[in-house]
């Protein structure tokens, strides 16, 4: 029951409810597969100041006194690709236009009329969505920290040098102790490494203007992960996409990344700090992204990005997508 902030779920099932399966008070939710097996219906939108938007989901309606609606809407609902059984209709629709929809499968459904600036069609581009790569957890014997280098963490001395060896040291996953690391030199991801992971560490990017915190190189991994890290600097990005990869940045605040080789680029709870670009052969799959900062947020010039919870503050275009660029 509170508009400020917003909730992105994923991957969740309901059973056994009393009065619903997710009941939804002035607050912004964003789900996918949701799976609810319930007599009350999976999901009440009690106020006009609810929105929902409901992905690839599933309804299973059990035997009840009083058989009802899946969704009761009473706010503002988007779902799309949803299944349903069981229940007397799929969507009772009590605001904007329309009754509902009913039917075993629902392509899409909006509760409100669209409106756009031009001629369009009346539904969404529906991308593939990419699940995110999971993590490795190597054996400890293939880790290493740059602490086993020279490093230390909250002396303000300049530690690239550090991570870079443990970097080089033959490590799969590089990992950063708790406390602020300074790079003030770029460090290449290179060799065997694939994964640098944070215990909630604190990493200061403190290089000339324009050059990146880490430039992905010739990895031997397809893909490479980031976890658990919080930056600071707003003059550089954290990682250069210089190389063709598949990158995922988890849990990290003050994220900004830069490079255009072709990338497939993951976010999971990620907050940045500058504008990111996309262009030819490069896809973003984000889920629950966060951008704070005044301008231009997300600049799609011929890319692909997939939103999912997607939180903006300040003034500022949000999305500007050209050059036959895709962003639902």
């Amino acid at each position: 029951a509170n508009a400020v902030h917003s909730v992105t779920l994923e991957n969740i099932e309901v059973t056994d409810q009393k009065l619903a399966g997710i009941r939804n008070s002035a607050q912004v939710l964003t789900l996918r597969h949701l799976v609810s097996s319930n007599t009350v219906p999976a999901l009440q939108i009690i106020d006009g100041a609810g929105v929902v938007t409901l992905l690839d989901s599933s309804l299973h309606g059990l035997p009840a006194k009083r058989p009802g609606p899946g969704i009761l809407n009473r706010g503002v609902l988007i779902a799309r690709n949803l299944t349903s059984e069981g229940y007397t209709n799929v969507i009772e629709n009590r605001a904007g236009h329309g009754d509902g929809a009913s039917g075993a499968v629902i392509p899409e459904y909006q509760s409100h009329e669209i409106v756009t600036l031009f001629p369009a069609p009346p539904f969404s581009l529906n991308l593939p969505v990419q699940e995110t790569p999971e993590a490795p957890w190597d054996p400890l014997s293939d880790w290493a920290s740059p602490s086993g280098f020279g490093g230390k963490p909250d002396d303000n001395g300049d530690d690239s040098e550090a991570i870079q060896k443990a970097i080089d040291s033959g490590a799969t996953t590089v990992y950063l102790p708790h406390g602020t690391w300074t790079l003030k030199n770029p460090v290449e991801l290179r060799g065997k490494v694939r994964r640098i992971l944070g215990t909630e560490a604190r990493l200061v990017l403190a290089l000339p203007e324009g050059q990146p915190g880490f430039q992905i190189t010739n990895t031997t991994a397809p893909t490479f992960w980031l976890e658990r890290l919080e930056i600071e600097g707003t003059k550089n990005a954290l990682v250069d996409l210089a190389a063709e990869r598949q990158v995922v940045l988890i849990d990290c605040l003050g994220v900004s990344v830069s490079g255009k080789a072709k990338t497939e680029l993951f976010f999971e709870d990620v907050s940045s700090v500058m504008p990111l670009q996309l262009g030819p052969g490069q896809s973003l799959w984000a889920r629950q992204w966060f951008q704070g900062f005044q301008g231009l947020k997300l600049a799609n010039r011929g890319g692909a990005a997939w939103l999912m919870g997607y939180t903006t503050e300040r003034p500022g275009v949000l999305v500007n997508t050209m050059a036959d660029g895709k962003t639902p």
